[in-house]
């Protein structure tokens, strides 16, 4: 086997670098972007919510105090309706989008139909060990598979991995 050179091994580290730093600004563009469980939640969402948390704080801080009640009670009263607007506002585009499916593609507008009939349903990740308990332990499914893999891929022989 030829042995590199050393302008080689400089491309070879320019590339690597430029890789890295292709990798890192990824990461902290997908940090820096907040993501939110409903589709429909926005920044206004948040700061609404935020409002109201404060109003809330300032109330109980103060004594609860009728001026700072009725000021917490508008602040939630204007986060509900923004929230609420814009659930309405979501829903209605969804729905249009699925009519406009209607016509075009039956199967994505049946799945759509679906999704929302269902919900959100949790799947849980629980896999056998050896000894046939199951588990939900992250470190533990990982070293379970690892061991699954490493015997499928490194046994040379067919017969073993019946076993």
């Amino acid at each position: 086997m030829p042995k590199p050179t050393q302008s080689s091994k400089d491309n070879i580290n320019k590339k690597w670098d430029s890789i890295k730093t292709i990798i890192k600004e990824t990461e902290q563009q997908l940090i820096e972007k907040e993501t939110f469980k409903n589709k429909w939640y926005d920044e206004e969402c948040k700061f609404a919510i935020e409002e109201m948390k404060k109003a809330r704080e300032k109330w109980l801080i103060k004594g609860r105090r009728e001026k700072e009640e009725q000021e917490y009670h508008h602040k939630r009263k204007e986060a509900h309706k923004i929230i609420r607007n814009k659930k309405e506002t979501y829903m209605k585009n969804v729905i249009d989008s699925i009519e406009d499916q209607k016509h075009n593609n039956t199967m994505k507008m049946y799945q759509r139909v679906n999704q929302f009939k269902t919900g959100y349903q949790h799947t849980f990740s629980i896999i056998r060990n050896k000894k046939g308990e199951l588990t939900m332990n992250t470190k533990e499914k990982t070293e379970i598979w690892k061991e699954y893999f490493d015997k499928l891929l490194n046994t040379e022989d067919q017969r073993e991995l019946r076993n």
